[in-house]
């Protein structure tokens, strides 16, 4: 299963960033699960904001990878509030 990658999917798309998987897959060689250096590599390399970080305290061992888009918002673009 590839759960990397969906999740970049998704992230991809609440942000609506354009993001074509299968050229995701050739350009980072991707044949197996895609370890949380890789997600964030190929998260900043689109765009957006990513950093990882370790859980402590569990039984077994967790990660939570944190993601925004990178860009500001533009002067045209209503923000929230407004």
């Amino acid at each position: 299963m590839e759960t990397g990658l969906i999740a970049i999917e998704i992230a991809a798309r609440i942000h609506s960033v354009p993001m074509d998987l299968q050229s995701v897959r050739k350009k980072y060689f991707v044949e197996r699960e895609l370890s949380p250096a890789e997600m964030i590599r190929i998260l900043r390399d689109h765009g957006f904001k990513a950093r990882h970080r370790q859980i402590a305290g569990l039984e077994e061992e967790r990660h939570e990878c944190r993601v925004r888009l990178g860009r500001r918002l533009s002067a045209d673009r209503p923000t929230v509030g407004a």
